[in-house]
């Protein structure tokens, strides 16, 4: 089926970071085998659990290429956004076990309260937190809307804790450390999860024709969180 432009660019640029973020994390698993650093797998949890918020885009615009025929927004937001406290949790665990090991329980209990309400909220009350876009038109991908008075202050609190407490966290120890290389990694990660922020922003606000300004902006943090989680070999490894 022919679709408008701004719906290829849509859903190839959902794909690149769905494979993205897949491709990491079986390759921190692929770490792990021959590192067996306790992390590596938390990590390669990440990356994945990063690749499934792109799941339901993905899965829309095949659909849709392949049938004319978009899927449902609700099997669009459990394909995305069902995993989101978990993959919020293992970014939080990981995050302050490196720059704030101290503060690490209280983080995890209060997104473990996160996860419960959102769960509960997706399963029960789901019309308080999305609603299919009301601006898809004929050929247009699939998308969702969060709503009051659930789905946009929860969205929001992840995307926030994003950016000043991982982006926030990983500046701050950044600038402490005196190796350059560990440096330059802190300073990836903290940029990575800025843009990652910035990019849940974009994908929220912006038009389906500019949505894949945002795509590309997540894929480059992405690429600098990959990066900068990646172990280090050393000599003895």
């Amino acid at each position: 089926m022919a679709l408008p432009i701004e719906t290829y660019l849509n859903g190839i640029s959902a794909f690149c970071v769905l494979l993205t973020g897949f491709y990491f994390g079986i390759r921190f698993i692929i770490h792990y085998n021959s590192l067996k650093k306790s992390l590596l797998p938390l990590i390669a949890g990440l990356g994945i659990g990063l690749a499934i918020f792109y799941l339901g885009p993905s899965t829309a615009f095949f659909y849709l290429l392949f049938t004319g025929e978009n899927i449902s927004y609700i099997l669009y937001g459990f394909l995305s956004y069902f995993t989101l406290p978990l993959t919020l949790i293992l970014a939080m665990y990981l995050g302050f076990d490196i720059f704030k090991p101290s503060w690490k329980k209280g983080v995890m209990i209060f997104f473990s309260i996160f996860a419960i309400i959102w769960w509960v909220s997706f399963l029960f009350l789901r019309d308080y937190v999305f609603e299919a876009s009301d601006s898809i038109g004929v050929g247009d991908l699939m998308d969702i809307s969060y709503v009051l008075p659930i789905g946009l202050p929860m969205v929001a609190i992840a995307i926030l804790s994003a950016m000043f407490l991982l982006g926030g966290g990983f500046l701050s120890i950044a600038r402490k450390i005196e190796d350059k290389t560990k440096r330059k990694k802190s300073l990836f990660l903290a940029l990575g999860w800025v843009l990652f922020a910035i990019a849940g922003i974009l994908d929220t606000f912006l038009a389906p024709s500019l949505i894949a300004l945002a795509r590309l902006t997540m894929l480059i943090g992405y690429l600098l969180i990959f990066s900068g989680f990646t172990p280090v070999y050393n000599k003895e490894d």
